[in-house]
């Protein structure tokens, strides 16, 4: 199967979870004073990718942080990417389109395998799913849409 690289990238993400692989397999639990080992995979104003390394159970899971709160500021809001530009007429209304499309696109998520989660006062929304194996090209697929959404300039 050819690797798609678009705009998140397959191959670093492979490369990423060969490395934490090799170094879960090389620490122990009680050696390390977390039980989690981050790696950053994509930051943008309204998402984070990372692949997250659990030490205990030497598994490695990619979580995906949807923060609904990420743009504070409307009058900045561009709408370069709304398909329904000339419904839209207000940025706040623009803005609230934006974050239920993100959760309509987090309940995609969960029906794909992944497990839901809130995070209490900073309403931060993520999907989280245990990687049997290396990531594969359907996953890239799947958060494409996503990323390519916080991809965006505001």
């Amino acid at each position: 199967m050819k690797e798609r690289i678009g705009l998140f990238d397959l191959k670093s993400m492979k490369e990423h979870y060969q490395s934490l692989l090799r170094e879960l397999k090389a620490i122990s639990s009680t050696s390390n004073e977390s039980d989690e080992i981050l790696r950053n995979i994509f930051t943008s104003k309204g998402l984070k990718i990372f692949l997250i390394g659990d030490i205990q159970n030497e598994r490695i899971l990619v979580q995906v942080e949807v923060f609904p709160t990420a743009y504070t500021s409307p009058e900045n809001f561009e709408y370069t990417f709304c398909e329904r530009q000339s419904e839209i007429k207000h940025p706040l209304r623009s803005l609230l389109e934006h974050q239920i499309s993100n959760l309509f696109y987090l309940r995609t998520l969960n029906d794909k395998g992944f497990t839901l989660s809130l995070v209490g006062e900073e309403c931060i929304w993520y999907a989280t799913k245990v990687l049997e194996t290396e990531p594969p090209e359907e996953l890239f697929e799947l958060l494409n849409p996503l990323v390519k959404w916080a991809s965006l300039k505001f």
